[in-house]
């Protein structure tokens, strides 16, 4: 690995709560490009009273506490990552309302698309009313549309602690995927938009598992495009799955790792894929739709699935069982090389970053 680089200046205090990491994404001309939440620790209420405090190190357990006035902001590297622009900042509104959980994705043109969780719209009687936010980039991340409510068509407000997806392809346009909350009801939807993210249609569910939790479970979905006009969606659930998983036992309390994949051209889902017992799943794909996901369950796991989608199989573990693996990523080149990141802690309890080379079973 080369030498670390900072790209947030200082003062500026980053979002780094359960899934809110930065994101990254490389353009088809190598630029790179960076998305992050971040605000102020200093940050004063109307009061003139501090409204977060810093967190302490060895705090007690749960979410941890994060800065005020979290906004949305973007940096790009045109030398391979030797240096970054300076941070841009892409939601439109003032300050206050929280902008949490981006993610991104660049298009075969280049145009740098962002997603984001967004609170703009919360009152005093809806205090966490969240949203998933849009905008798009046409000049490598120097300038970005207006922002769009990608939720807009529903009245109800989303599940305002899951990161969301957001993948994009040529021929079926720009999709983006979240948890909803419609009653304390936590099922996946998404929504797509098919004029470079200017409207997007009413969000449709990816499930009916019916997951009713008073609370957000911090557990987001993940996309990817394949070359053949596909979708590929997976995620967590802990509602009802009726199905029996693909490659080992699950309890009906467990939580559940779903797959499902959407065809862009005739725009139908096929049948949803309980693949196992776990948590946090991300996948990768690749040009010719094989599927790879790994997720948390008794250490970090890792298993493929087929273009046919029949099936899922062999499950490989990437770390020690026991160990609190987390928060996986994965990515997969065209020549089937590629790599798996996670964290998890070390014998003294401090988080570490595992990065870990793998060579895919079959690249095409």
């Amino acid at each position: 690995f080369g030498t670390p680089v900072r790209l947030s200046p200082e003062g500026m205090d980053l979002d780094l709560g359960a899934e809110s990491g930065p994101q990254a994404a490389i353009a088809p001309d190598g630029m790179i490009h960076v998305v992050w939440a971040a605000g102020s620790w200093n940050a004063r209420g109307k009061s003139g009273t501090q409204t977060n405090a810093p967190p302490a190190h060895n705090g007690p357990k749960g979410p941890p506490s994060r800065p005020s006035d979290l906004n949305i902001y973007l940096a790009s590297s045109r030398d391979e990552g030797k240096s970054f622009s300076l941070p841009r900042k892409i939601n439109d509104d003032s300050d206050g309302a929280e902008h949490r959980f981006p993610t991104l994705a660049v298009d075969d043109g280049g145009a740098v698309c962002v997603a984001w969780l967004d609170k703009r719209k919360q009152t005093a009687e809806h205090p966490d009313f969240s949203r998933v936010y849009f905008a798009r980039s046409t000049d490598g991340g120097k300038s970005f549309s207006a922002n769009v409510d990608a939720t807009g068509s529903q009245e109800h407000g989303i599940c305002h602690c899951c990161k969301i997806a957001l993948a994009v392809h040529p021929l079926g346009g720009i999709f983006a995927a979240f948890r909803n909350d419609v009653k304390d009801v936590r099922d996946m939807y998404f929504a797509g938009s098919h004029d470079d993210g200017f409207h997007f249609s009413k969000p449709a569910p990816m499930e009916e598992t019916g997951w009713k939790i008073f609370g957000c479970p911090m557990n987001g979905p993940s996309f990817a495009c394949d070359q053949s006009a596909r979708l590929h969606a997976v995620w967590m659930t802990r509602g009802k799955v009726t199905s029996a998983p693909a490659m080992a036992p699950a309890r009906e309390e467990d939580f559940k790792v779903l797959y499902r994949c959407f065809d862009l051209q005739k725009q139908t889902w096929g049948d949803v894929l309980f693949l196992a017992a776990g948590s946090h799943p991300r996948l990768a794909v690749t040009a010719a739709g094989t599927v790879y996901v790994a997720w948390n369950h008794d250490g970090l796991k890792m298993a493929k699935i087929t273009p046919s989608r029949t099936k899922a199989g062999p499950c490989v573990p990437l770390s020690a069982p026991g160990i609190k693996a987390d928060f996986p990523s994965l990515a997969i080149t065209s020549d089937g090389l590629g790599c798996v990141a996670w964290q998890q802690p070390d014998a003294e309890g401090r988080i570490q970053v595992c990065v870990m080379p793998i060579v895919v079973w079959n690249p095409g």
